[in-house]
Protein backbone atom coordinates (compact mmCIF):
# COMPACT_ATOMS: atom_id res chain seq x y z
CA UNK A 1 0.00 0.00 0.00
CA UNK A 2 2.80 2.42 0.92
CA UNK A 3 4.57 1.68 -2.37
CA UNK A 4 1.36 2.44 -4.31
CA UNK A 5 0.93 5.77 -2.47
CA UNK A 6 4.59 6.64 -3.04
CA UNK A 7 4.27 5.89 -6.76
CA UNK A 8 1.15 8.06 -6.98
CA UNK A 9 2.89 10.88 -5.06
CA UNK A 10 5.86 10.85 -7.42
CA UNK A 11 3.57 10.99 -10.44
CA UNK A 12 2.05 14.31 -9.35
CA UNK A 13 3.23 17.53 -11.03
CA UNK A 14 6.01 19.29 -9.11
CA UNK A 15 3.91 22.39 -8.43
CA UNK A 16 1.19 20.24 -6.81
CA UNK A 17 3.79 18.54 -4.58
CA UNK A 18 5.22 21.92 -3.52
CA UNK A 19 1.80 23.37 -2.72
CA UNK A 20 0.83 20.22 -0.85
CA UNK A 21 3.99 20.31 1.26
CA UNK A 22 3.45 23.97 2.07
CA UNK A 23 -0.07 23.47 3.41
CA UNK A 24 0.86 20.26 5.24
CA UNK A 25 3.77 21.78 7.14
CA UNK A 26 1.99 25.07 7.76
CA UNK A 27 -1.40 23.83 8.95
CA UNK A 28 -1.07 20.11 9.79
CA UNK A 29 2.47 19.40 11.03
CA UNK A 30 2.74 21.20 14.37
CA UNK A 31 4.36 18.71 16.73
CA UNK A 32 8.04 19.42 16.15
CA UNK A 33 10.42 18.01 18.73
CA UNK A 34 12.42 20.82 20.26
CA UNK A 35 15.49 18.69 20.93
CA UNK A 36 15.46 17.03 17.51
CA UNK A 37 14.36 19.79 15.16
CA UNK A 38 16.20 22.89 16.39
CA UNK A 39 16.05 25.70 15.15
CA UNK A 40 12.35 24.89 14.61
CA UNK A 41 10.16 25.67 17.63
CA UNK A 42 7.65 23.06 18.88
CA UNK A 43 4.76 25.00 17.31
CA UNK A 44 6.35 25.29 13.87
CA UNK A 45 8.07 28.68 14.08
CA UNK A 46 11.80 29.43 13.95
CA UNK A 47 14.06 30.44 16.83
CA UNK A 48 15.81 33.13 14.77
CA UNK A 49 15.10 36.43 16.48
CA UNK A 50 13.30 34.65 19.34
CA UNK A 51 15.24 34.46 22.61
CA UNK A 52 15.69 31.13 24.36
CA UNK A 53 15.07 31.10 28.13
CA UNK A 54 13.85 34.68 28.29
CA UNK A 55 11.67 36.12 31.02
CA UNK A 56 10.75 39.31 29.16
CA UNK A 57 11.01 38.42 25.46
CA UNK A 58 13.88 40.88 25.03
CA UNK A 59 16.85 39.30 26.77
CA UNK A 60 17.97 35.74 26.32
CA UNK A 61 19.97 33.44 24.07
CA UNK A 62 19.55 34.54 20.46
CA UNK A 63 20.06 32.22 17.50
CA UNK A 64 21.55 33.50 14.24
CA UNK A 65 23.29 31.93 11.24
CA UNK A 66 27.00 31.16 11.22
CA UNK A 67 29.30 30.86 8.21
CA UNK A 68 26.45 30.33 5.77
CA UNK A 69 26.80 32.07 2.41
CA UNK A 70 23.22 31.73 1.27
CA UNK A 71 20.10 30.87 3.24
CA UNK A 72 16.60 30.94 1.71
CA UNK A 73 14.45 33.75 3.04
CA UNK A 74 11.42 31.50 2.99
CA UNK A 75 11.29 27.70 2.94
CA UNK A 76 8.28 25.63 1.97
CA UNK A 77 9.40 22.86 4.33
CA UNK A 78 10.78 24.00 7.69
CA UNK A 79 13.15 21.03 7.81
CA UNK A 80 15.20 23.01 5.28
CA UNK A 81 16.54 25.06 8.20
CA UNK A 82 18.15 22.02 9.80
CA UNK A 83 20.87 22.32 7.13
CA UNK A 84 22.35 25.55 8.42
CA UNK A 85 24.90 26.23 11.14
CA UNK A 86 23.69 28.48 13.92
CA UNK A 87 25.51 30.65 16.45
CA UNK A 88 23.83 31.40 19.76
CA UNK A 89 24.84 34.18 22.15
CA UNK A 90 23.25 35.84 25.12
CA UNK A 91 22.03 39.32 24.26
CA UNK A 92 19.21 41.82 24.09
CA UNK A 93 16.84 42.64 21.25
CA UNK A 94 17.00 46.39 20.65
CA UNK A 95 14.63 48.53 18.53
CA UNK A 96 16.02 50.92 15.90
CA UNK A 97 17.89 53.77 17.56
CA UNK A 98 20.98 54.58 19.61
CA UNK A 99 22.51 52.54 22.44
CA UNK A 100 25.11 54.11 24.72
CA UNK A 101 27.62 51.89 26.48
CA UNK A 102 30.73 52.24 28.61
CA UNK A 103 33.43 49.69 27.83
CA UNK A 104 35.13 48.59 31.04
CA UNK A 105 37.48 46.02 29.45
CA UNK A 106 39.08 45.35 26.08
CA UNK A 107 36.36 43.30 24.45
CA UNK A 108 34.26 42.50 21.43
CA UNK A 109 30.61 43.52 21.24
CA UNK A 110 28.47 41.10 19.20
CA UNK A 111 26.02 42.92 16.94
CA UNK A 112 23.43 41.30 14.69
CA UNK A 113 20.98 43.19 12.51
CA UNK A 114 17.62 41.44 12.30
CA UNK A 115 16.03 41.11 8.87
CA UNK A 116 12.69 39.33 8.98
CA UNK A 117 12.13 39.61 5.22
CA UNK A 118 15.40 38.23 3.89
CA UNK A 119 18.32 36.37 5.41
CA UNK A 120 20.93 38.56 3.79
CA UNK A 121 20.32 41.63 1.66
CA UNK A 122 23.31 43.38 0.12
CA UNK A 123 22.46 47.00 0.81
CA UNK A 124 24.78 49.83 1.85
CA UNK A 125 22.00 51.39 3.91
CA UNK A 126 22.00 48.36 6.21
CA UNK A 127 24.61 49.82 8.49
CA UNK A 128 25.73 50.68 11.99
CA UNK A 129 27.08 54.09 12.98
CA UNK A 130 29.58 53.80 15.81
CA UNK A 131 30.84 56.66 17.93
CA UNK A 132 33.90 56.05 20.15
CA UNK A 133 34.81 58.95 22.39
CA UNK A 134 33.19 61.23 19.77
CA UNK A 135 35.15 59.67 16.87
CA UNK A 136 32.67 58.31 14.32
CA UNK A 137 32.73 55.18 12.13
CA UNK A 138 30.16 53.95 9.61
CA UNK A 139 29.96 50.21 8.99
CA UNK A 140 27.95 49.65 5.80
CA UNK A 141 26.43 46.67 4.00
CA UNK A 142 26.41 44.53 7.12
CA UNK A 143 25.26 40.95 6.66
CA UNK A 144 22.02 40.39 8.53
CA UNK A 145 20.98 37.63 10.90
CA UNK A 146 24.66 36.95 11.64
CA UNK A 147 26.85 38.17 14.47
CA UNK A 148 29.51 40.81 13.90
CA UNK A 149 32.17 40.96 16.63
CA UNK A 150 33.08 44.63 17.01
CA UNK A 151 36.32 45.33 18.93
CA UNK A 152 36.51 48.11 21.56
CA UNK A 153 39.23 49.32 23.90
CA UNK A 154 38.98 49.58 27.66
CA UNK A 155 37.66 52.92 28.93
CA UNK A 156 35.76 53.83 25.76
CA UNK A 157 32.42 55.60 25.83
CA UNK A 158 30.58 54.36 22.75
CA UNK A 159 27.26 54.78 21.03
CA UNK A 160 25.81 52.33 18.52
CA UNK A 161 23.19 53.62 16.10
CA UNK A 162 21.30 51.12 13.98
CA UNK A 163 18.22 51.93 11.91
CA UNK A 164 16.95 48.36 12.09
CA UNK A 165 15.89 46.08 14.89
CA UNK A 166 19.04 44.38 16.14
CA UNK A 167 20.65 42.24 18.83
CA UNK A 168 23.39 43.53 21.09
CA UNK A 169 25.22 40.60 22.59
CA UNK A 170 26.88 40.46 25.96
CA UNK A 171 30.40 41.85 25.65
CA UNK A 172 33.17 39.23 25.57
CA UNK A 173 36.47 40.30 27.22
CA UNK A 174 39.55 39.66 25.12
CA UNK A 175 41.98 39.30 28.01
CA UNK A 176 41.88 37.01 31.00
CA UNK A 177 41.24 38.76 34.30
CA UNK A 178 41.32 35.86 36.74
CA UNK A 179 44.36 33.65 36.18
CA UNK A 180 43.84 29.88 36.30
CA UNK A 181 46.32 27.05 36.49
CA UNK A 182 44.33 25.39 33.67
CA UNK A 183 44.20 27.67 30.62
CA UNK A 184 42.29 25.08 28.59
CA UNK A 185 39.64 22.71 29.93
CA UNK A 186 38.32 20.63 27.05
CA UNK A 187 35.68 17.90 26.94
CA UNK A 188 35.72 15.67 23.87
CA UNK A 189 32.31 14.02 23.86
CA UNK A 190 32.03 11.11 21.40
CA UNK A 191 28.44 9.93 21.06
CA UNK A 192 28.06 6.10 21.08
CA UNK A 193 31.68 5.20 21.83
CA UNK A 194 31.68 1.76 23.47
CA UNK A 195 34.51 0.38 25.60
CA UNK A 196 33.58 -3.07 24.28
CA UNK A 197 34.72 -1.93 20.83
CA UNK A 198 38.31 -2.00 22.07
CA UNK A 199 37.95 -5.73 22.76
CA UNK A 200 37.24 -6.28 19.07
CA UNK A 201 39.86 -3.87 17.76
CA UNK A 202 42.63 -2.68 20.12
CA UNK A 203 42.30 0.96 21.15
CA UNK A 204 45.84 1.67 19.87
CA UNK A 205 44.81 0.39 16.44
CA UNK A 206 41.29 1.77 16.24
CA UNK A 207 42.10 5.31 17.43
CA UNK A 208 45.93 5.57 17.49
CA UNK A 209 46.15 9.36 17.87
CA UNK A 210 43.66 9.40 20.73
CA UNK A 211 45.49 6.48 22.33
CA UNK A 212 48.86 8.25 22.09
CA UNK A 213 47.44 11.42 23.61
CA UNK A 214 45.64 9.87 26.57
CA UNK A 215 48.26 7.25 27.41
CA UNK A 216 49.94 10.14 29.24
CA UNK A 217 46.88 10.35 31.51
CA UNK A 218 44.34 8.02 33.07
CA UNK A 219 42.09 5.63 31.14
CA UNK A 220 39.15 4.16 33.07
CA UNK A 221 38.23 0.66 31.90
CA UNK A 222 35.12 0.29 34.06
CA UNK A 223 33.17 3.48 33.47
CA UNK A 224 29.41 3.02 33.13
CA UNK A 225 26.90 5.30 31.46
CA UNK A 226 23.93 6.11 33.67
CA UNK A 227 21.49 5.87 30.76
CA UNK A 228 21.53 4.09 27.40
CA UNK A 229 20.65 6.94 25.05
CA UNK A 230 21.71 10.53 24.61
CA UNK A 231 18.86 12.71 25.87
CA UNK A 232 18.94 11.52 29.50
CA UNK A 233 22.62 10.53 29.52
CA UNK A 234 24.38 13.80 28.66
CA UNK A 235 22.72 15.73 31.53
CA UNK A 236 24.54 13.39 33.92
CA UNK A 237 27.83 14.99 32.80
CA UNK A 238 26.44 18.49 33.10
CA UNK A 239 24.70 18.03 36.44
CA UNK A 240 26.53 15.21 38.21
CA UNK A 241 23.06 13.77 38.87
CA UNK A 242 21.20 10.58 38.00
CA UNK A 243 18.27 10.81 35.58
CA UNK A 244 15.84 10.61 38.50
CA UNK A 245 17.37 13.86 39.82
CA UNK A 246 18.24 15.89 36.71
CA UNK A 247 14.81 14.90 35.23
CA UNK A 248 15.60 15.23 31.51
CA UNK A 249 14.50 12.02 29.81
CA UNK A 250 11.36 12.57 27.67
CA UNK A 251 12.01 13.57 24.06
CA UNK A 252 8.59 15.10 23.39
CA UNK A 253 8.24 16.95 26.69
CA UNK A 254 10.58 19.83 25.77
CA UNK A 255 12.41 19.48 29.07
CA UNK A 256 15.60 21.39 29.87
CA UNK A 257 18.63 20.91 32.06
CA UNK A 258 19.51 23.20 34.93
CA UNK A 259 16.03 24.35 35.91
CA UNK A 260 16.62 24.03 39.66
CA UNK A 261 20.34 23.36 39.81
CA UNK A 262 23.58 24.71 38.36
CA UNK A 263 25.24 22.89 35.47
CA UNK A 264 28.95 22.53 34.84
CA UNK A 265 29.19 25.27 32.20
CA UNK A 266 27.77 27.77 34.70
CA UNK A 267 30.44 26.82 37.25
CA UNK A 268 33.18 27.53 34.71
CA UNK A 269 31.55 30.72 33.46
CA UNK A 270 31.21 32.01 37.02
CA UNK A 271 34.92 31.29 37.50
CA UNK A 272 35.79 33.64 34.59
CA UNK A 273 36.40 31.00 31.93
CA UNK A 274 35.43 31.80 28.36
CA UNK A 275 32.91 29.03 27.71
CA UNK A 276 31.86 27.48 24.39
CA UNK A 277 29.79 24.55 23.14
CA UNK A 278 30.08 23.09 19.63
CA UNK A 279 27.69 20.30 18.71
CA UNK A 280 25.50 18.59 16.17
CA UNK A 281 23.97 16.09 18.59
CA UNK A 282 20.18 16.41 18.72
CA UNK A 283 20.01 14.93 22.21
CA UNK A 284 21.80 17.98 23.59
CA UNK A 285 20.32 20.74 21.47
CA UNK A 286 20.21 24.42 22.51
CA UNK A 287 16.51 24.37 23.39
CA UNK A 288 17.17 21.61 25.93
CA UNK A 289 19.29 24.07 27.91
CA UNK A 290 22.70 23.57 26.32
CA UNK A 291 23.23 27.29 26.01
CA UNK A 292 23.17 27.99 29.73
CA UNK A 293 26.54 29.02 31.05
CA UNK A 294 28.03 29.26 27.56
CA UNK A 295 29.35 32.50 26.11
CA UNK A 296 29.17 31.06 22.61
CA UNK A 297 27.35 28.09 21.08
CA UNK A 298 27.69 26.68 17.57
CA UNK A 299 25.05 24.15 16.61
CA UNK A 300 23.80 22.41 13.52
CA UNK A 301 21.86 19.20 13.08
CA UNK A 302 24.44 16.46 12.34
CA UNK A 303 27.40 18.84 12.40
CA UNK A 304 30.45 17.03 10.99
CA UNK A 305 33.64 16.48 13.01
CA UNK A 306 35.81 18.39 10.54
CA UNK A 307 33.59 21.45 10.92
CA UNK A 308 33.61 21.15 14.70
CA UNK A 309 37.40 20.84 14.84
CA UNK A 310 38.02 23.77 12.47
CA UNK A 311 35.49 25.97 14.29
CA UNK A 312 37.06 25.08 17.64
CA UNK A 313 40.54 26.06 16.43
CA UNK A 314 39.16 29.31 15.00
CA UNK A 315 37.53 30.00 18.35
CA UNK A 316 40.81 29.54 20.23
CA UNK A 317 42.58 31.82 17.74
CA UNK A 318 39.89 34.48 18.18
CA UNK A 319 40.18 34.46 21.96
CA UNK A 320 43.81 33.44 22.35
CA UNK A 321 44.31 35.52 25.50
CA UNK A 322 41.46 33.91 27.40
CA UNK A 323 41.22 30.75 29.50
CA UNK A 324 38.73 28.33 28.01
CA UNK A 325 36.18 25.72 28.96
CA UNK A 326 35.06 24.04 25.73
CA UNK A 327 32.73 21.15 25.03
CA UNK A 328 32.95 19.48 21.60
CA UNK A 329 30.33 16.88 20.63
CA UNK A 330 31.04 14.33 17.90
CA UNK A 331 28.29 12.25 16.32
CA UNK A 332 30.18 10.13 13.78
CA UNK A 333 30.05 6.88 15.80
CA UNK A 334 26.28 7.12 16.29
CA UNK A 335 25.20 7.05 12.66
CA UNK A 336 26.19 8.17 9.18
CA UNK A 337 25.75 11.94 9.00
CA UNK A 338 25.12 11.82 5.27
CA UNK A 339 23.46 9.32 2.95
CA UNK A 340 26.80 7.53 2.59
CA UNK A 341 30.13 7.66 4.48
CA UNK A 342 32.88 10.08 3.54
CA UNK A 343 35.20 9.00 0.75
CA UNK A 344 38.02 8.24 3.21
CA UNK A 345 35.74 5.64 4.83
CA UNK A 346 34.28 4.29 1.59
CA UNK A 347 37.65 3.36 0.14
CA UNK A 348 38.63 1.22 3.13
CA UNK A 349 35.23 -0.36 3.74
CA UNK A 350 34.63 -3.81 2.28
CA UNK A 351 32.29 -4.26 -0.66
CA UNK A 352 29.77 -5.77 1.76
CA UNK A 353 29.82 -2.56 3.84
CA UNK A 354 28.42 -0.66 0.86
CA UNK A 355 25.08 -2.39 1.45
CA UNK A 356 22.89 0.17 3.25
CA UNK A 357 19.88 -2.02 3.91
CA UNK A 358 17.73 -0.32 6.56
CA UNK A 359 17.19 -2.69 9.50
CA UNK A 360 14.47 -0.37 10.81
CA UNK A 361 15.83 0.00 14.35
CA UNK A 362 17.52 3.09 15.74
CA UNK A 363 19.28 3.86 18.99
CA UNK A 364 18.52 2.70 21.64
CA UNK A 365 16.68 -0.19 19.95
CA UNK A 366 19.33 -1.24 17.45
CA UNK A 367 20.56 -4.84 17.16
CA UNK A 368 23.82 -6.56 16.27
CA UNK A 369 24.83 -5.86 12.68
CA UNK A 370 28.10 -7.05 11.16
CA UNK A 371 28.07 -4.47 8.37
CA UNK A 372 27.15 -1.62 10.70
CA UNK A 373 30.00 -2.70 12.99
CA UNK A 374 32.51 -2.35 10.15
CA UNK A 375 31.23 1.12 9.29
CA UNK A 376 31.30 2.01 12.99
CA UNK A 377 35.01 1.22 13.16
CA UNK A 378 35.91 3.17 10.01
CA UNK A 379 34.00 6.21 11.27
CA UNK A 380 35.97 6.10 14.55
CA UNK A 381 39.23 5.99 12.58
CA UNK A 382 38.11 9.01 10.58
CA UNK A 383 37.17 10.89 13.75
CA UNK A 384 40.55 10.04 15.25
CA UNK A 385 42.23 11.59 12.18
CA UNK A 386 40.53 14.92 12.85
CA UNK A 387 41.06 14.74 16.61
CA UNK A 388 44.79 14.61 15.91
CA UNK A 389 44.51 18.25 14.79
CA UNK A 390 43.17 19.08 18.25
CA UNK A 391 45.88 17.10 20.04
CA UNK A 392 48.63 18.70 17.96
CA UNK A 393 47.28 22.17 18.66
CA UNK A 394 47.17 21.50 22.39
CA UNK A 395 50.69 20.09 22.49
CA UNK A 396 51.98 22.99 20.40
CA UNK A 397 50.29 25.83 22.30
CA UNK A 398 50.00 24.75 25.94
CA UNK A 399 52.39 23.47 28.57
CA UNK A 400 51.50 20.10 30.08
CA UNK A 401 50.38 21.76 33.35
CA UNK A 402 48.10 24.26 31.56
CA UNK A 403 45.35 21.96 30.31
CA UNK A 404 42.82 19.39 31.45
CA UNK A 405 41.39 17.23 28.66
CA UNK A 406 38.62 14.66 29.07
CA UNK A 407 37.20 12.20 26.54
CA UNK A 408 33.85 10.63 27.37
CA UNK A 409 30.71 9.14 25.87
CA UNK A 410 27.01 9.01 26.69
CA UNK A 411 26.50 5.34 25.80
CA UNK A 412 27.90 2.57 23.63
CA UNK A 413 26.32 0.80 20.70
CA UNK A 414 24.36 -2.41 20.26
CA UNK A 415 25.56 -3.04 16.71
CA UNK A 416 28.84 -4.63 17.90
CA UNK A 417 27.26 -7.18 20.27
CA UNK A 418 24.78 -10.05 20.00
CA UNK A 419 23.57 -9.33 23.53
CA UNK A 420 20.32 -7.47 22.87
CA UNK A 421 19.69 -6.29 26.43
CA UNK A 422 19.20 -2.52 26.30
CA UNK A 423 21.67 -2.12 29.18
CA UNK A 424 24.26 -4.65 28.01
CA UNK A 425 27.94 -3.85 28.48
CA UNK A 426 28.23 -2.86 24.82
CA UNK A 427 25.53 -0.29 25.52
CA UNK A 428 26.54 1.15 28.91
CA UNK A 429 30.29 0.55 29.32
CA UNK A 430 31.93 3.67 27.96
CA UNK A 431 35.46 5.09 27.97
CA UNK A 432 36.42 7.95 30.21
CA UNK A 433 39.93 9.35 29.80
CA UNK A 434 41.57 12.32 31.45
CA UNK A 435 44.91 14.00 30.88
CA UNK A 436 46.34 16.95 32.79
CA UNK A 437 48.60 18.00 35.62
CA UNK A 438 48.52 15.66 38.67
CA UNK A 439 46.47 13.11 36.72
CA UNK A 440 48.16 9.72 37.24
CA UNK A 441 49.46 7.91 34.18
CA UNK A 442 47.56 4.64 34.68
CA UNK A 443 44.98 2.28 33.25
CA UNK A 444 42.39 2.00 36.03
CA UNK A 445 39.89 -0.80 36.68
CA UNK A 446 38.12 1.21 39.38
CA UNK A 447 34.33 1.28 38.89
CA UNK A 448 33.10 4.77 38.08
CA UNK A 449 30.03 6.33 36.44
CA UNK A 450 29.50 9.19 34.00
CA UNK A 451 28.17 11.36 36.83
CA UNK A 452 31.70 11.28 38.26
CA UNK A 453 33.00 13.42 35.38
CA UNK A 454 31.38 16.45 37.02
CA UNK A 455 33.45 16.39 40.25
CA UNK A 456 36.62 15.37 38.34
CA UNK A 457 36.51 18.46 36.14
CA UNK A 458 35.66 20.89 38.93
CA UNK A 459 38.05 19.41 41.49
CA UNK A 460 41.06 19.50 39.17
CA UNK A 461 40.26 23.09 38.20
CA UNK A 462 39.99 24.17 41.84
CA UNK A 463 36.35 25.22 41.46
CA UNK A 464 34.28 24.84 44.61
CA UNK A 465 31.01 22.89 44.57
CA UNK A 466 28.72 21.24 47.08
CA UNK A 467 29.23 17.49 46.71
CA UNK A 468 26.04 16.91 48.70
CA UNK A 469 24.02 18.36 45.82
CA UNK A 470 25.26 15.80 43.28
CA UNK A 471 25.28 12.04 42.89
CA UNK A 472 28.77 11.93 41.35
CA UNK A 473 31.87 11.32 43.42
CA UNK A 474 35.59 11.74 42.87
CA UNK A 475 37.22 8.37 42.05
CA UNK A 476 39.60 7.13 44.71
CA UNK A 477 42.49 6.97 42.26
CA UNK A 478 42.01 10.71 41.68
CA UNK A 479 41.87 11.64 45.34
CA UNK A 480 38.38 10.49 46.34
CA UNK A 481 37.58 8.95 49.71
CA UNK A 482 36.57 5.49 48.56
CA UNK A 483 35.86 3.41 45.49
CA UNK A 484 32.35 2.72 44.25
CA UNK A 485 31.17 -0.79 45.05
CA UNK A 486 28.92 -0.81 41.99
CA UNK A 487 27.63 1.27 39.07
CA UNK A 488 23.96 2.06 38.39
CA UNK A 489 22.61 2.23 34.83
CA UNK A 490 18.95 2.64 33.94
CA UNK A 491 16.57 2.93 31.03
CA UNK A 492 13.67 5.33 31.58
CA UNK A 493 11.77 5.46 28.31
CA UNK A 494 8.10 6.39 28.22
CA UNK A 495 6.10 3.57 26.65
CA UNK A 496 8.76 0.94 27.50
CA UNK A 497 9.34 -1.12 30.62
CA UNK A 498 11.70 0.41 33.19
CA UNK A 499 15.05 -1.36 33.32
CA UNK A 500 18.03 -1.04 35.65
CA UNK A 501 21.37 -2.79 35.88
CA UNK A 502 23.71 -2.72 38.86
CA UNK A 503 27.25 -3.78 37.95
CA UNK A 504 29.92 -4.67 40.48
CA UNK A 505 33.21 -6.53 40.11
CA UNK A 506 31.64 -9.98 40.25
CA UNK A 507 27.97 -9.70 39.32
CA UNK A 508 25.46 -8.01 37.08
CA UNK A 509 22.03 -7.44 38.64
CA UNK A 510 19.22 -6.95 36.12
CA UNK A 511 15.81 -5.48 37.00
CA UNK A 512 12.83 -4.92 34.67
CA UNK A 513 9.23 -3.97 35.42
CA UNK A 514 6.37 -5.87 33.80
CA UNK A 515 4.50 -2.63 33.17
CA UNK A 516 5.54 0.20 30.86
CA UNK A 517 6.55 3.66 32.03
CA UNK A 518 3.41 5.81 31.78
CA UNK A 519 3.06 9.10 29.94
CA UNK A 520 3.17 10.74 33.33
CA UNK A 521 6.60 9.13 33.86
CA UNK A 522 5.33 6.84 36.58
CA UNK A 523 7.01 3.47 37.14
CA UNK A 524 4.74 0.66 38.29
CA UNK A 525 6.75 -1.83 40.40
CA UNK A 526 3.90 -4.16 41.30
CA UNK A 527 5.34 -6.70 38.89
CA UNK A 528 8.96 -7.15 37.87
CA UNK A 529 11.62 -9.62 36.80
CA UNK A 530 15.16 -9.77 38.17
CA UNK A 531 18.32 -11.81 37.87
CA UNK A 532 21.82 -11.88 39.30
CA UNK A 533 24.41 -13.01 36.75
CA UNK A 534 27.93 -14.08 37.66
CA UNK A 535 30.23 -12.17 35.28
CA UNK A 536 32.86 -14.90 35.05
CA UNK A 537 30.71 -18.01 34.76
CA UNK A 538 27.62 -16.33 33.26
CA UNK A 539 25.63 -18.42 35.73
CA UNK A 540 22.33 -17.11 37.10
CA UNK A 541 22.88 -16.88 40.87
CA UNK A 542 19.56 -15.23 41.77
CA UNK A 543 18.53 -17.99 44.16
CA UNK A 544 22.07 -18.75 45.26
CA UNK A 545 22.93 -15.25 46.47
CA UNK A 546 19.69 -13.91 47.92
CA UNK A 547 21.45 -11.44 50.22
CA UNK A 548 22.94 -9.49 47.32
CA UNK A 549 19.71 -9.78 45.32
CA UNK A 550 17.67 -8.23 48.13
CA UNK A 551 20.30 -5.54 48.74
CA UNK A 552 20.32 -4.50 45.07
CA UNK A 553 16.54 -4.70 44.79
CA UNK A 554 16.20 -2.20 47.64
CA UNK A 555 18.73 0.07 45.92
CA UNK A 556 16.55 0.06 42.79
CA UNK A 557 13.38 0.81 44.74
CA UNK A 558 15.06 3.68 46.57
CA UNK A 559 16.52 5.04 43.33
CA UNK A 560 13.14 5.29 41.57
CA UNK A 561 11.15 6.25 44.67
CA UNK A 562 9.99 9.60 43.26
CA UNK A 563 8.89 7.91 40.01
CA UNK A 564 6.86 5.10 41.54
CA UNK A 565 3.21 4.87 40.50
Amino acid sequence: MNQILLKFYRSLPTIIIIIGKYFYFKYVKKNYQCCKHFPITPNGKLYFGRPLFSSDGKRGYFTQYYNEIWVPSKAIVLYEYLKYKTEILYGEKVPPGISNLYIAKDCVLPLSIINNNANNESQNNIKAEISINKEKYTLSNLAQNRYHYLPFKKGSQISVKVNHEHILGKTIPLFQEKKHSKRLVLVLFVDSLATEAFKLVPFSELMPFTHNFFKKGIVFNNCYANENWTLPSVPSFFSGKYTTNHKLYARNANQQIGENYSIISEFFQDDDYQTSFLSGVTGCSPCCGYVKGFDRVLYKYNLDCKEIVSSFLEHLRAFQNRDHFCWLSFLEANHSLYDIPDISCQTINSLEAHDYYDIGAKSPFEKYDKIETERYFTELKRLDFYLKLVYDYIDGNYQSDEFLIMLCSDHGTQCISKNNHSLSDSRVKVPLMVRGENIPNVSSDEIIENIDAFPILLKYCNINFDDKQIDGRLPKCLGGKEERKYAYSEDIFIGQTYKAVISDNSHRFEFETKYKVSKGSKINTKGYNLSLINKKSNEDETRKNTIKVNEYLQIVFKHIETFKA
